[in-house]
C-alpha cells in the first residue's frame, strides 16, 4: 500500500527500504549506515515503535535530527513522549493496549452472541503536531483524522475507556 500510495507522488524518491526484523541495534546500524550513504535524506518512517526510540537517537547522535522528518507506527508511549520533545513529527495511533483491549472488547462480543461486523477495524488516528496536520489537509488528505501527541496519550492511558461498552451501541 505505501509504494502504491507512493505513485501519487513522483517528487518523493524512496533512497531505501530495509527490514531491521524487530531488532534494535540491526535498525540503528541499517540507519547509522544512511546517515553516510544518504547525507541529504530528510525523512525516515519506522514501521514499528518498538524500534522507533533507538533510531530517533541514532538520527540524533548523527546531529542530523533537525534535517530529518522522523515518523513511526503504533504510537507507543515512549515515541508519543519523543514527539512532545519535537524528536519525531508523526505517528499512527494504533498502540498494543488499545489494540489488546479492541480484539479482547470484539471477542467478548461474539461469546455474548451480539451482532458484531465480520471485520474488526481498531480505530487509527495520525499523530502530528497541529501544524503539520494543517499541512496534510491542505495537501487534500481531508480523511485522515489528525491528533496531538498531547491527545493521543491521552487516548493511550485511557484506552479502556475508550472502547468500553464498544459494542453495546
Amino acid at each position: 500500500g505505501f509504494n502504491d500510495a507512493l505513485k501519487d507522488y513522483p517528487d518523493i524518491e524512496v533512497l531505501d527500504v530495509q527490514p531491521c526484523d524487530w531488532d534494535v541495534s540491526k535498525g540503528v546500524s541499517i540507519i547509522e549506515n544512511w546517515m553516510v550513504k544518504y547525507p541529504d535524506v530528510n525523512a525516515i518512517l519506522c514501521m514499528t515503535d518498538g524500534v522507533t526510540p533507538s533510531l530517533v537517537n541514532a538520527v540524533e547522535t548523527e546531529g542530523r535530527l533537525d534535517k530529518t522528518l522522523l515518523a513511526g507506527n503504533d504510537a507507543e508511549m515512549e515515541c508519543l513522549e519523543l514527539m512532545v520533545e519535537g524528536k519525531m513529527s508523526a505517528d499512527y495511533l494504533i498502540s498494543s493496549y488499545r489494540d489488546g483491549w479492541h480484539a479482547i472488547s470484539y471477542a467478548d462480543a461474539i461469546m455474548r452472541g451480539l451482532d458484531v461486523e465480520r471485520d474488526a477495524v481498531l480505530p487509527g488516528y495520525v499523530v502530528c503536531s497541529e501544524e503539520l496536520a494543517a499541512k496534510v489537509k491542505a495537501a487534500g488528505f481531508t480523511e485522515m483524522e489528525c491528533i496531538t501527541p498531547e491527545k493521543a496519550i491521552e487516548l493511550s492511558e485511557n484506552y479502556a475507556d475508550e472502547f468500553r461498552g464498544y459494542f453495546d451501541k
